[in-house]
């Protein structure tokens, strides 16, 4: 156990065997749980025999399940082989499908045998292709051999598959 400051909370940790976090609690100074920012006291996090965090949820100080923030109460991700994340889902507090911050329930990725993410797409509770919060259903990529993105080898495509144009970034940021 390893206790750190956040702003004036404690923040106590607790590891496994292998050096991973399995739990971040907050408490005040006087040592009492707490909720903090985002409406949580406690954080654990489960992982898998390779070190890959599998789980991450969120708890109130009556270690009953909450909503982090109003949107989800865990997140749940699987790894290929090679410890690529491959999928991650978010579920509420009774175990159903949720959305996440970013206006998704579930992302799939792919990657190429050098470990670069080749395509990531994007779905809804009801497992449909939904657009994330970017505005598109999937991003497909190719990479040169150093690994860096070759820009005419990046496409965006939409819910029925289709090609479509992305702006990316913040539109309310303006130059000049």
């Amino acid at each position: 156990m390893i206790i750190g400051r956040l702003n004036s909370e404690k923040v106590i940790y607790q590891y496994d065997e292998r050096g991973n976090v399995i739990e971040e609690a907050l408490l005040d100074i006087a040592n009492k749980p707490i909720l903090g920012e985002f409406r949580y006291h406690k954080i654990t996090r489960k992982y898998d025999e390779r070190g890959n965090e599998i789980e991450e949820a969120y708890f109130d100080v009556a270690n009953k399940p909450v909503v982090c923030s109003g949107i989800y109460h865990k997140s749940i991700k699987k790894y290929d082989q090679y410890g690529n994340e491959i999928e991650k889902a978010y579920f509420d507090a009774a175990n159903k499908p949720a959305v996440c911050n970013d206006a998704y329930h579930r992302s799939i990725k792919k990657y190429d045998e050098y470990g670069n993410e080749i395509e990531k797409t994007y779905f809804d509770a009801a497992n449909k292709p939904i657009l994330g919060k970017e505005g598109y259903h999937k991003i497909t990529r190719k990479y040169d051999e150093y690994g860096n993105v070759v820009a005419d080898k990046e496409a965006y495509f939409g819910v029925e598959g289709l090609p479509i144009i992305v702006r990316l970034g913040n539109p309310g940021l303006r130059s000049g």
